[in-house]
């Protein structure tokens, strides 16, 4: 069966020029993969080829061709062969892109060649052999919950399965290789100085992209060994290393040392190449969970940046750049800008009712809301007082009138004088008495509506005289008062138009003018604001179904300055904290 499938992949590599390496992997039902044919025959396929058949046989890639790595310049195209609703395994092939004719040529000739291998395939589905290292291996990264202990343990396993005396684990590093964990205390990883030759080990394969294997065997194909050989240091010991892959990209690197030039078969190899193709992506995930926002980010930009550095045209490039050109167009576009801020409704002008004098309320015939006509008798003041003060001047009134008909009787000159500026005075008290009683019953002095002093829960309590009892405005009369923050008056200027939103009813929008700024800031809410003066525009319909505006309430604001640039928009009033702060700091 194996020798069918070499056969087929033989046979179908001969037929598309250009064709560097290809490989048949099959899926065990332990969940993990078996090689069932590689071209060359006898060789070793690329770690690219290897990882491209493996995500495809997960499921991580679609029939599609990867496009070339930092490592390999060559198209690397991956097939799934499926059987049935599931796939069985995958196909691999890296080819020549100056060579081949076309991707689509290559695609056209791979796809019905497929359907050959299907029984024999289906007579091929056998458990993988390192099924239950890979599931050692895999516990042993799931039980520990640090990245640093799980790459210790996962070291100590690989260095008891393979009878090695040291396995060094490393990770990339802005371009470099630094040793992570080391099997069985085989050292501190805190001098990195130590680790120089390991570390340099590790750069020798990931450079090259493959396992790089120390002695070479002599049927092997020539690798650069040069950092292996230092690291041996002509000892009687077999060097190993193998790239980590996640992703599609190498990671870092394992590097096994085992007693003896020939400790490492072909077999043993392959397995470890398998092991590490399948857990490298579990010891990455472990190692990214713990990373923090910043580095995840940093991380991503980098990825990112890298897929804009490949020649060609990407994905990423197309849509990178409609994105830098939304971004410019919206940062240059003009647009209207409008100033925003809290604002609420006043009577155009308002007249305070206020207590003529000392008393008590006695009736209140409207509250805050209510229209009003004009010598509409708003308040009563309690009247007792002056009634009785009004009776006592008239009693003293007609007393004198009495004296001074006496005294024109008898002729009495000097009486009849006295009597008269008696009444007289009876006369001018008794007037301003009649006065108070008038005042006691405060009116409407227009048309309008009371907007405050809500007094019918306070009968019978006492007032004093100036005391502030209602406020009346007239209707239909208003004027929109905005608060408008000290970091935008300078857009402000007289005629600008805006709009108001009442907080009642935001649908139902009032334009306004600005007729008068206040020069002078006020503190309202811990904000340093200027009160801005709107007029509401007349001779518009309302709208059907439009709430009315009424003294005293709220809503936002916006007044309409002109185009700006989005940008500025944006960015404006962090440009001017900078200013101000590079000032305090004395720039």
């Amino acid at each position: 069966m194996e020798s069918s499938v070499q056969d087929w992949l033989s046979e179908q590599c001969g037929k598309i020029p250009g064709v560097r390496n290809a490989l048949v992997l099959l899926g065990a039902r332990t969940g993990q993969s078996l090689p069932a044919a590689v071209w060359p025959a006898d060789s070793r396929p690329p770690i690219e080829v290897y990882a491209a058949a493996r995500d495809t046989l997960l499921g991580k890639l679609p029939i599609q061709r990867v496009s070339p790595s930092a490592t390999s310049q060559h198209h690397i195209f991956s097939i799934p062969i499926r059987l049935g609703d599931r796939a069985s395994g995958a196909l691999a092939i890296a080819v020549d892109p100056a060579e081949s004719p076309s991707d689509e040529f290559v695609l056209g000739k791979l796809r019905p060649a497929i359907t050959q291998l299907y029984p024999i395939i289906g007579a091929l589905q056998v458990a993988s052999p390192g099924s239950s290292e890979a599931l050692r291996l895999t516990a042993t990264i799931l039980s520990h919950a640090r990245f640093d202990q799980a790459c210790t343990a996962f070291a100590n396993e690989v260095a008891a399965i393979f009878h090695c005396h040291r396995v060094s684990i490393g990770l990339a590093r802005e371009g470099s290789m630094a040793v992570a964990a080391l099997s069985h205390g085989s050292g501190s990883i805190s001098n990195s100085e130590a680790f120089a030759e390991i570390e340099a080990a590790m750069e020798e394969a990931v450079d090259q992209g493959v396992a790089v294997l120390y002695p070479l065997p002599q049927d092997a194909k020539a690798r650069i060994v040069l950092a292996h050989a230092i690291l041996a240091r002509g000892a009687q010991e077999s060097i190993l290393t193998v790239p980590l892959v996640a992703d599609g990209e190498i990671v870092g690197a394992i590097t096994l040392e085992g007693p003896g030039e020939a400790a490492f078969n072909d077999d043993e190899q392959i397995l470890l190449e398998h092991l590490i193709g399948l857990l490298a992506p579990l010891l990455m995930l472990k190692k990214r969970a713990e990373e923090t926002a910043w580095q995840r980010s940093r991380r991503e930009m980098s990825r990112l940046w890298g897929q804009l550095r490949v020649p060609g045209i990407n994905r990423v490039k197309l849509v990178g750049t409609a994105l830098a050109s939304m971004l410019l167009l919206l940062t240059v576009m003009p647009v209207p800008h409008r100033v925003t801020a809290p604002a609420r409704v006043e009577g155009e002008v308002q007249r305070v009712l206020a207590a003529p004098s000392d008393g008590f309320l006695q009736q209140v015939h409207v509250r805050p809301g209510d229209e009003v006509k004009q010598e509409q008798v708003l308040i009563e003041l309690a009247q007792q007082e002056l009634l009785l003060e009004q009776r006592k001047w008239q009693s003293e009134m007609a007393q004198h009138e009495n004296a001074y008909g006496a005294a024109m009787s008898k002729g009495d000159r000097t009486q009849l004088a006295i009597s008269m500026a008696r009444q007289l005075e009876a006369q001018a008290q008794l007037g301003l008495v009649q006065q108070q009683l008038e005042r006691s019953r405060l009116a409407a002095p227009f048309d309008g509506i009371v907007t405050e002093g809500d007094l019918a829960q306070s009968l019978g309590s006492p007032v004093k005289k100036g005391q502030v009892l209602m406020t009346v405005a007239p209707r239909d009369r208003y004027r929109i008062v905005v608060e408008v923050d000290e970091s935008d008056i300078a857009h402000v200027l007289n005629g600008q138009p805006g709009s108001l939103a009442p907080t009642a009813r935001p649908g139902d929008a009032q334009a306004f003018v600005v007729s008068r700024i206040t020069l002078v800031a006020t503190v309202i809410d811990t904000r340093n604001v200027f009160e801005v003066e709107g007029t509401i525009e007349t001779g518009k319909p309302a709208r059907a179904g439009a709430i009315a505006l009424r003294p005293g309430m709220k809503g936002i604001a916006k007044i309409s300055i002109g185009y700006q640039p989005l940008g500025w928009i944006f960015f404006h009033r962090l440009a001017n904290w900078l200013r101000l702060s590079f000032w305090r700091w004395g720039g």
